[in-house]
């Protein structure tokens, strides 16, 4: 009986050792560019990502950092890990303005990556083109070749 009660104990302070040494992580709904979007923020962030999803872009965020359209995209699916490894990460929706969004994370935490996909990507070209200066920009676009690729 004693032996159980001192393995119950030794799971427990292993288990709150695990939580003390994690980041701390929290998703919340904030307000960026004249649209809202999903910030996660580790307690000491080492650099700041900004997150363009593809398609529509409409991330549909919730009050509570809760995101509800775009579950599917890549970068809404992993946006975890990139806050896991010490990024801030800025989950932003379609209509959310670059330049407003790069200044806001670089207050966090510089350097600013943008990270696009597909049609994100665009969105990252035009922010760019009207003055947002992230410090690098990742993308991935695929543009259909006729004719490649395709059924006949």
């Amino acid at each position: 009986m004693k032996k159980c009660r001192w393995i119950n104990r030794l799971g427990v302070a292993a288990m709150f050792a695990a939580f003390a040494s994690a980041p701390a992580l929290a998703d919340e709904t904030v307000s960026v560019g004249g649209s809202r979007a999903v910030l996660i923020r580790p307690s000491a962030p080492r650099a700041s990502v900004i997150l363009l999803p593809g398609g529509s872009g409409a991330i549909q965020a919730g009050h509570h950092g809760d995101i509800h359209g775009l579950l599917g995209n890549q970068l809404v699916r992993t946006r975890q890990a990139y806050a896991a490894r010490g990024l801030a990460v800025l989950v932003a929706d379609a209509g959310t303005d670059l330049k407003s969004a790069v200044g806001y994370m670089a207050a966090i935490k510089r350097p600013v990556t943008v990270i696009a996909t597909s049609r994100g990507t665009l969105r990252a070209a035009e922010g760019i083109a009207r003055g947002a200066g992230p410090d690098a920009l990742g993308s991935d676009l695929e543009i259909p070749q006729p004719g490649i690729g395709q059924r006949q």
